[in-house]
């Protein structure tokens, strides 16, 4: 009796040992064409979890971009316009004119570091304060195009908890305006054309609408190799093909061993997530014997929203790559 009775509790243990993890229905993968350049479409944001995006709805034609985080002051430029911009060493906004002398100016642009970018506009105030106390430096800012360019003075009159205060114009003393920049924390950032009437174009949707960006963003040439760039006034740095990760809702993983077809909830659950806000566009490789773009085959990304996962890859290409190009990837909810 007792030999059946260890004989019932080893066959009990075998079996639970045994037990293989449930098999869940697998939901159907679905087929988004992202189409970006560096005119119409600069930016596409993706919802995955309707599975869809709206690259047409808003404005690509900005110069400036405000944080809007609470506590953070940081104004970047737009690579894909050509915008640098040049600290004068006058506070004196009147003074700066068209008889300003523009030759052999040193422009600076946004630089990409370890840590972000580090804007071109940095220090523009003692930031110690709830209310940044701004240094009213006058900046001059080009917006180039081909071999002409157009050029406006800026200057940060003073900023409280929610807003900046901003005063621009062009050099000719006409078309000037003083705006406040509101911030919105339902969004990452708030906008700025430069232009003769004020425009502060929608850029972005909502934290809460998107997941992940097709974008461009500025890095090292030296640390993308011979991968094809948009150049900038900066010799080190080029403008590359690339994704935002909206981390206010997901952390992300990277696989290229289990591929798109098998990943599935169980393996996702395994996987190490970071909190990342910006890749190289991990999708597409570049040949250089060809000189030409190519997809990744094995190259998954997985976003976990709250408790969800998300895989996305890419199955095809189109046109000339990064300038103007389709991609076709493949979403699924593991």
């Amino acid at each position: 009796m007792r030999n059946k009775f260890v004989i019932f509790i080893i066959s009990l243990l075998y079996l639970s040992c045994s037990k293989q993890d449930p098999v869940l229905d697998a939901i159907p993968a679905k087929v988004l064409n992202v189409t970006t350049d560096i005119i119409d479409n600069q930016s596409v944001f993706i919802n995955l979890v309707d599975v869809n995006f709206d690259s047409d709805s808003f404005n690509n034609c900005w110069h400036l971009k405000f944080q809007n985080t609470l506590n953070a002051w940081s104004i970047y430029l737009n690579p894909l316009e050509n915008v640098a911009i040049y600290q004068t060493t006058s506070t004196d906004f009147k003074a700066i004119d068209s008889n300003y002398n523009l030759v052999g100016l040193n422009w600076s642009i946004d630089i990409p570091t370890t840590k972000g970018l580090y804007p071109a506009i940095g220090e523009w105030g003692d930031f110690n304060f709830n209310n940044p106390e701004s240094f009213k430096a006058v900046y001059i800012v080009r917006i180039k195009n081909d071999i002409t360019a157009d050029f406006f003075k800026l200057q940060l009159l003073d900023a409280s908890e929610n807003s900046y205060r901003v005063r621009y114009g062009n050099l000719n003393k006409r078309d000037e305006n003083t705006i406040v920049i509101r911030k919105n924390e339902e969004y990452s950032h708030s906008y700025l054309e430069l232009s003769s009437e004020v425009n502060q174009p929608l850029v972005e949707p909502k934290h809460l609408n998107w997941d992940l960006s097709f974008t461009y963003l500025a890095d090292s040439i030296i640390k993308h190799g011979n991968q094809p760039f948009i150049s900038t006034i900066n010799k080190n740095y080029g403008v590359y093909q690339s994704l935002l990760i909206n981390q206010k809702l997901n952390v992300v993983a990277i696989d290229t061993v289990v591929g798109f077809t098998e990943m599935d909830y169980f393996i996702a659950n395994k996987l190490n997530y970071n909190k990342l806000d910006q890749l190289n566009n991990i999708f597409i490789g570049w040949n250089n014997l060809k000189n030409e773009a190519y997809i990744k085959p094995k190259t998954c990304l997985i976003l976990k929203r709250d408790e969800d996962y998300y895989a996305v890859s890419a199955n095809d290409l189109f046109g000339d790559y990064p300038i103007s190009y389709s991609l076709k990837l493949i979403i699924k909810k593991l």
